[in-house]
């Protein structure tokens, strides 16, 4: 293809690089879905996975052991950064679940003790009445 990585925006790529990565690491459905999606976009941007990574080897490097495989520096690190993106995510929704419980939980001791609240000043109701109806019947008669 010819020269794009020029002509890539920085958001674009980073989504590229992004979603290939998860094509690489993905689990089970993740990998088949992340591929597809690279395709499609790479196909609808008119790009190769060249245009994405123009200063970095993104093939596997063979090592001392045959067995073995490797990635360049760059997967590593924008797998970290990847990870810690994903992880940042998680614990702000796990903290946005705590506040949610949280009010939840000082709504329902409000709701509580509105309901102690309106329950005494019943019975002191009661208590009035009765002690006002019990003044009048001894007035009256």
């Amino acid at each position: 293809m010819k020269d794009n990585s020029q002509k890539i925006s920085q958001k674009l790529q980073i989504k590229l690089r992004k979603i290939y990565e998860l094509s690489q690491r993905g689990v089970e459905g993740e990998k088949e879905n992340a591929q597809k999606m690279l395709n499609e976009l790479l196909k609808k941007h008119n790009l190769s996975i060249d245009d994405i990574f123009p200063n970095a080897k993104y093939k596997k490097q063979k090592t001392q052991d045959k067995n073995s495989e490797t990635r360049s520096p760059f997967f590593t690190y924008s797998a970290y950064c990847f990870y810690m993106e994903m992880e940042l995510k998680r614990k702000l929704k796990e903290e946005r679940i705590r506040q949610a419980k949280e009010k939840k939980r000082r709504r329902e001791e409000e709701k509580r003790k509105l309901r102690e609240r309106i329950s005494v000043f019943i019975s002191l109701l009661t208590i009035f009445v009765t002690v006002l109806v019990t003044t009048i019947i001894i007035y009256k008669y």
